[in-house]
């Protein structure tokens, strides 16, 4: 159980690919703690099959208004368990940058 994230070494799909596997992504938010389910049909229109959501992220939030947070990506592959779809050493990254929210005045 404890080596889940091991499991998923070397696992960076396109979004194509994960439809056809019925893998659930989500976009969460680093700050605001909001989740929200992507719809990968309306994605692949955008962005083609073989675009990757691997190590991906959307800065700030674009789910509640105002957030400074950040938008990651999440998949349900181990039987809904939702766990973040980027590698250690980038997740380690993002979570050691420094939060700054920007006040009023400031564009």
């Amino acid at each position: 159980m404890g080596n889940r994230g091991l499991r998923d070494i070397g696992w960076a799909p396109t979004i194509g690919k994960m439809l056809d596997d019925g893998v659930l992504v989500y976009a969460c938010c680093s700050r605001c703690g909001c989740q929200k389910a992507v719809n990968l049909i309306n994605l692949i229109e955008v962005k083609g099959r073989n675009y990757s959501l691997f190590n991906r992220r959307n800065k700030p939030c674009k789910m509640l208004p105002g957030c400074p947070g950040y938008n990651y990506f999440a998949t349900n592959r181990w039987g809904g368990i939702i766990t973040p779809f980027r590698d250690s050493a980038t997740g380690l990254k993002w979570q050691s940058e420094p939060h700054t929210q920007k006040s009023a005045g400031q564009a």
